[in-house]
């Protein structure tokens, strides 16, 4: 499905992220951890084309990623879901989940399904449809944002540190509901995520990202085994 080969991302002359390759076929759970400043964050950006490759390729089911518009990548099914969550605070919850459907642009029945969907996963989102996005906490604005991401119905779904500034019952929640997305509906989820307990716990494989560059990848098995991982990232 996805497969990023020999990728290099440079920010005035620095190099962001150093020959990565990753690939997440359909319906893996891929984590990607790593410490702050690793690049993880510019992988992504790269992915929906906020950031210029320096070189290398993404491909989405063999079509090449580069050649396609920024703008255009929603419509290839590839949900992005910020770090910092960056809902449309002056926009009601109702309106920013509508945001997410662009791609689409369902008709009645199918929004209706889309609601019901991400209610259930979300219900305090229902609770609050008619609220203003900036008014909710940091928990709701992060659910808010799957949930606009989800309206889209992508293949591809990308979480960038969803437990950010969480308290660990809520990131406990955000993860159970991420869990439940891919189990449920077979969605490729790629997760960058601090955590790295809880992302490896969670992944078919996994990539560790240092310095812009993947130091060690493999399957949840195998990280989690890794004495190094354990120690760095585990804390044991």
């Amino acid at each position: 499905m996805l497969k990023i080969d020999a990728l290099s991302v440079t920010y005035g002359g620095l190099l962001a992220l150093d020959q990565v390759s990753i690939r997440a076929d359909e319906g893996e759970f891929i984590a990607i951890v790593g410490p702050n400043g690793a690049g993880k964050s510019t992988l992504f950006k790269a992915i929906s084309g906020t950031v210029a490759a320096a070189s290398g390729t993404i491909s989405l089911d063999g079509t090449d990623l580069l050649a396609v518009a920024p703008p255009m990548r929603p419509h290839r099914g590839i949900a992005h879901v910020p770090e910092g969550r960056q809902v449309f605070k002056s926009l009601s919850v109702a309106d920013n989940i509508a945001m997410g459907a662009w791609p689409l642009a369902p008709r009645a029945a199918e929004w209706t399904q889309t609601l019901e969907r991400v209610h259930a996963l979300f219900p305090v989102l229902a609770e609050r449809r008619d609220q203003l996005a900036g008014t909710l906490s940091g928990g709701e604005q992060q659910m808010l944002a799957i949930a606009r991401a989800l309206a889209g119905k992508p293949r591809l779904l990308l979480l960038d540190e969803p437990s950010m500034g969480l308290s660990p019952r809520i990131a406990d929640l955000i993860f159970d509901c991420i869990q439940t997305v891919h189990k449920t509906e077979g969605m490729t989820v790629v997760l960058v995520e601090q955590r790295a307990v809880e992302a490896l716990s969670s992944c078919n494989r996994g990539y560790v990202l240092e310095s812009g560059r993947i130091v060690l990848q493999g399957s949840q098995a195998d990280l989690l085994g890794d004495d190094r991982v354990r120690k760095v990232y585990l804390g044991r």
